[in-house]
């Protein structure tokens, strides 16, 4: 491993909740792992803004920040800018919306309630909240070093396996923290004592593969051409795996159903299947883990119940998506040289 010559340093907003700070600062240190394996130690450093350096400027266009924003907007985001010469990233921002917190909250009920008996409240406990926060961190930093969203990451793992215990420690719910997989919708009850996981990982497979591809340093490559084939041949080396696959996010439309967002696992009748059934056993027994002792104006019961129709017709949408649908891929990731290949008729008449 090589001690990088100038590390990617994100400086942390003093406003940030004290709260906050130390899964935020875990999430995104997670991504050093990656860097590992294209052969670089520690690239990332988080450092908080210095008080003595008066030089120092956290709007400048060299200067990385990660910023808090006491908005009720219930996201978070990450952004890069680059040198249009060059491509070369010069600075990256995130913003963590203070009311992430809130849709975190409603997330960790509606999907894993059954599972897990931590999230049956109105307030998430702090470790919740923190592996939580940790998540978003690192899928916004991805964004911060120039990935956007693989859809096809959560599509590689079989549905199955997310009920393995063994399977989700090591590998979580998605082969890609850039995927919208969230958390373990598909695991049953009792699953949870068995060890089963609810997050997506710290770090996936094809989410150490994509820094490779972009930032292993070629030192025989003196231009773009000559850096190539060296490219190309680590494509080819992961042709027809899936866990190397990447799915664009569809926006206008819907078409390809093994990169939809918020789905999870390679066969999405079966994952909603046990989303569904999740679903029910959540309703039965929502009076009593939300009741007037700690939902007194009934508000949170309300907005879960709204979301969890939402999470049922989602479990239908992916399943919809399979009729009439088609496999896109990209260049080098079907070895027969396929850049489309329609949902099997087996499939569609089963969905």
């Amino acid at each position: 491993l090589t001690d990088p010559v100038h590390p990617i340093t994100m400086y942390m907003d003093p406003n940030m909740p004290e709260t906050w700070r130390e899964p935020v600062k875990r999430g995104i240190l997670s991504w050093n792992r990656a860097f590992e394996k294209a052969g670089f130690r520690e690239v990332i450093r988080v450092a908080d803004f210095p008080e003595d350096d008066p030089e120092f400027n956290p709007y400048g266009i060299n200067t990385s920040c990660v910023w808090y924003a006491p908005s009720n907007i219930e996201n978070a985001e990450g952004h890069f800018w680059a040198d249009p010469r060059t491509g070369e990233i010069r600075s990256a921002t995130m913003v963590l919306h203070q009311h992430v917190a809130s849709k975190i909250n409603r997330w960790r009920f509606v999907q894993t309630a059954q599972i897990d008996p931590r999230v049956r409240n109105v307030v998430m406990p702090r470790d919740v909240m923190d592996e939580s926060l940790a998540y978003v961190a690192a899928h916004e930093m991805g964004h911060c070093l120039g990935l956007t969203h693989n859809m096809a990451g959560s599509s590689a793992i079989p549905v199955d396996s997310l009920r393995s215990a063994a399977f989700t420690r090591k590998y979580g719910t998605t082969a890609s923290i850039m995927d919208y997989a969230r958390f373990n919708h598909v695991a049953q009850p009792g699953d949870y004592e068995r060890g089963v996981q609810m997050m997506p990982p710290r770090m996936g497979l094809y989410d150490e593969y994509a820094v490779k591809w972009l930032y292993t340093y070629l030192p025989d490559a003196k231009t773009p051409e000559e850096e190539q084939p060296w490219l190309d041949n680590l494509i080819r080396s992961h042709a027809d795996d899936p866990i190397y696959r990447y799915g664009k996010q569809q926006m206008a439309s819907r078409y390809d159903p093994s990169a939809m967002e918020e789905d999870l696992g390679d066969d999405a009748i079966r994952a909603g299947e046990y989303g569904i059934r999740n679903l029910k056993y959540i309703m039965d027994n929502l009076p009593s883990w939300i009741g007037p002792e700690n939902d007194p104006d009934g508000a949170y019961r309300k907005s879960v119940e709204t979301k969890l129709l939402k999470q049922y017709q989602l479990y239908l949408e992916t399943v919809w998506s399979n009729v009439g649908g088609i496999y896109v891929y990209n260049r080098g990731e079907s070895p027969d040289g396929a850049r489309y290949k329609c949902v099997p008729r087996e499939v569609q008449k089963r969905s």
